[in-house]
């Protein structure tokens, strides 16, 4: 059966963010409800057929951020079986995020 869209996307926190980001290929999103950008950048991220989305809500989740620098939102990691290696600040155009999936995959 197929993964459907509710699948490859979590939500996470401090607590379970590792073992989201522990196999395959995981997006790590850092994003707030009141974001623009997240919000904008959501549903291109969301769609992406071979990612899972691990959704982090930055006003929740301070311990995380601090633990991979982020310093604003959005900001996105690629983890490959839980390394990060990929890392995207802002608002991120789709062709740049698809050659860092692909580059992965």
């Amino acid at each position: 059966m197929a993964a459907t869209d509710h699948d490859r996307i979590v939500h996470v926190d401090d607590d379970s963010y590792e073992t989201a980001v522990g196999d395959g290929l995981v997006l790590l999103d850092f994003w707030a409800e009141w974001c623009g950008p997240c919000t904008a950048l959501g549903p291109v991220v969301e769609e992406h057929p071979r990612l899972t989305v691990a959704k982090i809500d930055a006003d929740e989740n301070e311990a995380t951020m601090e633990e991979f620098g982020v310093r604003s939102i959005p900001t996105m990691i690629l983890f490959e079986r839980g390394e990060p290696v990929e890392v995207f600040a802002g608002k991120v155009a789709y062709p740049k995020l698809e050659r860092a999936i692909e580059k992965h995959a």
